[in-house]
C-alpha cells in the first residue's frame, strides 16, 4: 500500500458518518462512565470532562446516564444521518479542514523557502552538535 491509497482511506474514513451502537454506549458506560467516557464516545465533551473532573458526579451523574444511554445513542445517530443528507461534514470531523488526497501530492509552495532552511538548520544545530560530543566522549 503506498502513501496516496493509505491517504485516500484515512479520507474515506473520516468522512463517513459512523453510528453508535448502544451496546457499546452501554459497556463503556460500566468501564470509564465515572470518567464521561461513554460522553466523550457520543460527542459530548464539556460533560464527559466535567464528570472525568469529578468522578461522574460523585457517581450521581453516571448513575442518571445509564437512563438516558439509548436517547443519547438516538440522538448521535441522528445527528450524523441529518449531517449526511444535507451534505454536512461528520460529527468528528466538524471544524476540521480536510484536504483531497491528491492536493497532497505536490510539496507545498513554501517547502524551498531559504528562511525555513536557516530556521531549520538553527533549530538542528545544537542537536549535531551534541551527537558530534557524544561521539567524541564515548571512547
Amino acid at each position: 500500500m503506498n502513501l496516496t491509497q493509505v491517504r485516500e482511506s484515512l479520507y474515506e474514513e473520516l468522512n463517513s458518518y459512523p453510528r453508535r451502537e448502544l451496546a457499546v454506549v452501554e459497556q463503556r458506560w460500566r468501564l470509564l462512565g465515572l470518567f464521561g467516557g461513554h460522553r466523550a464516545y457520543l460527542g459530548q465533551d464539556r460533560m464527559a470532562t466535567l464528570m472525568a473532573l469529578s468522578f461522574g458526579g460523585l457517581g450521581i451523574w453516571w448513575l442518571r446516564d445509564r437512563l438516558k444511554l439509548a436517547k443519547m445513542t438516538d440522538d448521535w445517530n441522528a445527528d450524523q444521518a441529518h449531517r449526511e443528507a444535507n451534505s454536512l461534514p461528520p460529527k468528528e470531523v466538524d471544524g476540521l479542514m480536510l484536504l483531497e488526497p491528491q492536493a497532497l501530492e505536490a510539496p507545498p509552495a513554501w517547502i524551498d523557502h531559504p528562511l525555513d532552511k536557516i530556521l531549520g538548520l538553527i533549530v538542528t544545530l545544537p542537536f549535531v552538535i551534541m551527537a558530534a560530543m557524544g561521539k567524541v566522549l564515548k571512547p
